[in-house]
């Protein structure tokens, strides 16, 4: 242990965000203004298939990071990574970009609830297909 002993939270922030006059609060918002300057750079050069189901999260020291909704869209994404990154140094106001990380983030479905049941349950479609009525799964009649 250091001879300072114990620092504050606080103390700690400001010596790692820099300047401490400026907060924590002027530090996100720099942060904020950058990925929202990388998302409109995003939505620019990105074609709209890829665009639709990948989108950046995160910036940190150069390196994108990127969230696709499966792993399909990310192997596409992948493939045109170098392809974009280029596109997106090429625009003004935007930092240097030297890397795409690519998160995948299935969106989970969403059900809503069976409106003839009085407690909201879900519908359970374990026994048939979808749109196709339970009847239709019976047995053929033998023939003799």
């Amino acid at each position: 242990m250091s001879g300072k002993g114990f620092r504050s939270l606080a103390t700690i922030l400001a010596d790692t965000l820099g300047d401490p006059n400026q907060g924590l609060t002027s530090a996100l918002a720099r942060h904020n203004a950058v990925l929202a300057s990388i998302q409109a750079g995003w939505a620019e050069t990105t074609p709209a298939p890829l665009r639709e189901h990948c989108r950046p999260i995160h910036y940190q020291a150069g390196q994108i990071t990127v969230e696709a909704d499966s792993s399909a869209w990310a192997s596409r994404l992948r493939q045109q990574s170098d392809g974009l990154l280029q596109a997106l140094c090429l625009l003004d106001g935007l930092p240097k970009l030297t890397q795409i990380r690519i998160k995948v983030n299935p969106q989970a479905p969403v059900i809503p609830p069976d409106t003839n049941n009085p407690q909201g349950h879900h519908k359970t479609t374990a026994n048939h297909s979808p749109g196709v009525s339970p009847k239709t799964h019976t047995k053929p009649k033998s023939r003799r």
